[in-house]
């Protein structure tokens, strides 16, 4: 009852007086990992559920969670033995199957991947993140026309959320709708105004547009909102080095890299400014690592649905 409430401080001590009382009681260690997982203490929120496994290993729930540490974690094959078990043990999960299908993308098991999502979806049509995670696998994976049909079969649902809205418009963008993506990304913003992520692509359909001024402020609101985010640091400095300010943008381009010192364009972008400058020493180790970056991708195929464009 604490638990539901949200006064997780207040369950802790309760749970650790029940497994005082009797340790082997099933259910009371998992509770206790979904507290820590809630606060982020996902080593303490591991460390009981593998306790929960110990008292009952065929807990479809406890094997769950633990497969999206996993997974979380980058440990694929991990995520996916406790997934399978999980999947295997309640063929009704429509969690374990979300997280089986996001495993699959990773092992390059791409249509196995969508059947679960598709799967998982019928079951739990109501799960925004599913519903835009399946979107955007369809759009990469298989047919774009489908990923459109699963987000606009959401919001006939009713299922009026900001990130369906963004990742709709997203897909518009890369097909060159751009009024229905900027009206897309305007009712994301119209419904979580503080959502940087729709700001960031209606910047980035503006600049498609070739309305950089638009682009810039839009840019520069999400950047306002997720200051941690390298990639308004980056556009923000493009459109400023395309006015001639590469003075300007010089050192957006190094705070994007301090956040993400894996982005070739924004390694080249920073070198032609140097370049510029006259720093020609730096200039040339910039572009020298954006080659190597550039050599590096081409030889390891990254592989999900998250991009980082």
């Amino acid at each position: 009852a604490l638990a539901a409430l949200g006064r997780d401080d207040e369950a802790l001590p309760e749970l650790r007086l029940v497994v005082a009382s009797d340790s082997s009681r099933a259910g009371v260690h998992r509770r206790m990992g979904i507290i820590h997982a809630r606060a982020n203490r996902l080593q303490q929120a591991v460390s009981q559920f593998e306790k929960e496994l110990q008292v009952n290993p065929n807990d479809a729930d406890t094997l769950t969670e633990v497969g999206i540490f996993f997974f979380q974690a980058g440990k694929i094959s991990e995520a996916a033995e406790r997934l399978e078990r999980a999947a295997a043990i309640a063929p009704k999960s429509a969690r374990a199957r979300q997280f089986l299908g996001e495993v699959r993308f990773k092992q390059s098991r791409h249509q196995e991947g969508l059947e679960l999502q598709k799967s998982a979806l019928a079951d739990d049509p109501s799960n925004v993140q599913l519903v835009v995670n399946h979107a955007a696998a369809l759009e990469t994976y298989s047919d774009p026309h489908l990923a459109e049909a699963v987000l606009k079969a959401g919001l006939d649902r009713g299922l009026s959320d900001a990130r369906i809205h963004v990742q709709l418009g997203k897909h518009y963008r890369d097909w060159l709708r751009f009024d229905e993506a900027s009206a897309a990304l305007k009712q994301a913003i119209a419904i979580a105004p503080t959502n940087s992520e729709a700001h960031f692509h209606l910047a980035r359909t503006y600049l498609s547009e070739g309305r950089n001024d638009e682009a810039l402020a839009e840019f520069k609101e999400a950047n306002r909102l997720a200051p941690s985010d390298p990639y308004p640091y980056y556009y923000i400095g493009s459109i400023l080095a395309g006015q001639g300010k590469s003075g300007e943008a010089m050192p957006l381009y190094r705070r994007s890299l301090e956040l993400d010192p894996l982005n070739p364009k924004a390694h080249y972008s920073l070198a032609k400014a140097l370049l510029k400058a006259g720093q020609k020493q730096e200039a040339e180790a910039e572009f020298a690592r954006h080659a190597e970056l550039l050599k590096r991708f081409r030889e390891i195929k990254l592989e999900g649905v998250a991009t980082a464009d």
